[in-house]
Parts: C-alpha cells; sequence; structure tokens
C-alpha cells in the first residue's frame, strides 16, 4: 500500500467533491476571465475535510475517518473523542489539538480558516 500525504489526499477529495455536487454558473471573473462556478457549499466542504483530516488519530489504524458522497450533499464522520471536554466544546478560541503540527502546516499554506473557530 503506498502513502499519500495530506495535500494528495485534499486533492483526490476536491476531485470527488467537484465531480459529485452540482456546479451552477454564476459569472466571469473580470480579472482571470475564468468561470466562478464553485458549489455554494464549497468553503464549508473545505472546512469540514480540513477538520477532519488535521484532528484525525492517526495512530489508531482500526478507527478510520469515513467521507460519503451524495447528490445533494456530504456526510463526514470523524471517530475519537474531542480534546475539549462537553462544556467548553463550544467555546471560541484555540483548543488543544491532537495534531499541533499538521495544524500549523496546514493553516500557514491556506487551506483552511483560522483554527479554533469549529469543533471536530
Amino acid at each position: 500500500m503506498s502513502e499519500v500525504n495530506l495535500v494528495e489526499t485534499w486533492q483526490q477529495l476536491l476531485a470527488k467533491y467537484l465531480f459529485s455536487i452540482p456546479k451552477t454558473f454564476r459569472d466571469i471573473d473580470p480579472a482571470t476571465l475564468e468561470r466562478r462556478d464553485a458549489p455554494a457549499g464549497f468553503r464549508v466542504f473545505r472546512e469540514a475535510a480540513m477538520n477532519l483530516l488535521i484532528h484525525q488519530d492517526y495512530g489508531d489504524h482500526a478507527r478510520k475517518a469515513v467521507i460519503e458522497f451524495f447528490t445533494d450533499g456530504v456526510q463526514f464522520w470523524k471517530p475519537g473523542d474531542s480534546f475539549a471536554d462537553e462544556k467548553h466544546l463550544l467555546d471560541p478560541g484555540e483548543k488543544d489539538v491532537r495534531n499541533p503540527a499538521i495544524v500549523m502546516a496546514i493553516r500557514r499554506i491556506g487551506m483552511c480558516e483560522q483554527a479554533g473557530t469549529a469543533f471536530g
């Protein structure tokens, strides 16, 4: 079995997402003359996918994340427990994370929003 890094995994997820979810033509970008037809929920998909990838417990090979694509949406399931207790799960701000080096790298290359604004 070959190993795939997180950037390659994201590229595969993005291709599957763009294939599965209908795209509606909005307009043309005046600067690049490219079509703007990203699905309306793209940003939400990207954040959920990045959250799943960066918070996955890569040391536990028995518990794997699942992403299911449907014609009307995408379902994410990530096994494992949050590092925050239930009482503080929705509190804003930075929280302890399982993979801090991955979080820092993904944030630095702009593949996700500011950490601590969602949970997962």
